[in-house]
């Protein structure tokens, strides 16, 4: 697959923008969007080759210092800093991500061209500071740039003689219009980019897609919102932090309570069982009750009747003995 070759390119008018850019480069400041594990995998330029940065040490705001002394340097060439100038530019260049991800993708070619394509378009004396990060999800190289370019002096005192011309005088000046200046050359050095990174089998975008390009101000204006998002629930997962070191605790006194609910819901269905058996008891009894009352309510009858077949029997024995006594040739029943 075909990658596409990216550069952007935005203006810094400010040394305060110049310092932040810095300290994106330089990680100094969180960066969301980036790996802090992989931070050792970036390089700096040192003008002569890549240094990954496990290798040297960074030094705070060398970024600024960079840029400050090459405009110190202009200055004493005789260069003006006007009011509102573009004292540097940022340029970022790239590739879309699949063109990196291709097993045959020559990326030291690549970080070579970068900055051999810097130094012919912009002039080596240009370049500032250049540094690769490897520590976001696609490969990108940031460089920051201070636009000089010589011009021929026009101003000043009309010469005596008109007819008698005078010598052209080269002065610096800082130009970033010189390559950015409106639609038509920045479209020019996307064109003028593309065609150098074509060796690697990349090509330039389609021009006007109407793709909408978030400048780097801006980025990093996202960047420093969503950290103080993330700083916002940092804070917030301290205020938390408390209460979620209590919950293992809280789970299992949770748990013991369940565990209570359980053995008296259990006790419950017991006492419920136990209540019926003393119920069914209850009624037995009550049953018996009822017959132990049915029998003595008989026992007054069952005794008369008893006692009348008891006066009847005697009766009957004392009207034999009387019929033995009427007839003496008979034996008199129970005497011998």
């Amino acid at each position: 697959m075909t990658g596409y070759a990216i550069i952007r390119v935005e203006k810094h008018t400010t040394l305060g923008t110049v310092a932040a850019a810095g300290h994106h480069l330089d990680r100094t400041r969180t960066t969301p969007n980036a790996d802090a594990k992989k931070a050792h995998l970036n390089r700096t330029w040192s003008g002569c080759e890549w240094v990954p940065w496990g290798d040297a040490t960074r030094e705070p705001g060398a970024h600024l210092a960079a840029v400050q002394a090459r405009l110190k340097d202009f200055q004493a060439r005789g260069g003006k800093v006007q009011k509102n100038a573009v004292i540097a530019l940022e340029a970022i260049m790239t590739a879309s991500p699949e063109a990196f991800k291709a097993p045959d993708f020559d990326f030291e070619g690549w970080l070579s061209a970068q900055t051999d394509y810097l130094a012919t378009t912009f002039g080596k004396q240009n370049i500032a500071s250049v540094v690769l990060h490897l520590d976001e999800e696609t490969p990108h190289v940031h460089a920051l740039i201070v636009p000089e370019i010589e011009r021929i002096e026009r101003r000043g005192k009309k010469p005596a003689n008109p007819d008698k011309p005078r010598p052209a005088k080269l002065k610096p000046v800082l130009a970033a219009s010189h390559w950015v200046d409106g639609r038509a050359k920045l479209a020019a050095l996307q064109t003028d980019y593309a065609s150098a990174m074509s060796r690697f089998g990349l090509q330039r975008g389609k021009e006007r897609s109407g793709a909408r390009h978030v400048p780097v101000g801006e980025y990093y204006a996202r960047g420093a919102a969503l950290v103080a998002q993330i700083e916002q629930l940092q804070a917030e997962v301290e205020r938390l932090k408390p209460a979620a070191e209590r919950l293992p605790a809280v789970e299992r006194q949770l748990t013991e309570a369940h565990a209570l609910i359980d053995s008296l819901q259990a006790s419950r269905a017991e006492q419920r069982a136990l209540i019926d058996r003393m119920r069914a008891a209850r009624k037995a009894d009550a049953a018996d009750l009822d017959a132990i009352k049915a029998v003595k309510a008989a026992m007054p009858a069952t005794y008369a009747r008893i006692m009348q077949i008891a006066a009847e029997h005697e009766a009957a024995c004392a009207a034999a003995l009387l019929a033995s006594l009427q007839e003496p040739d008979t034996p008199t029943p129970g005497l011998s």
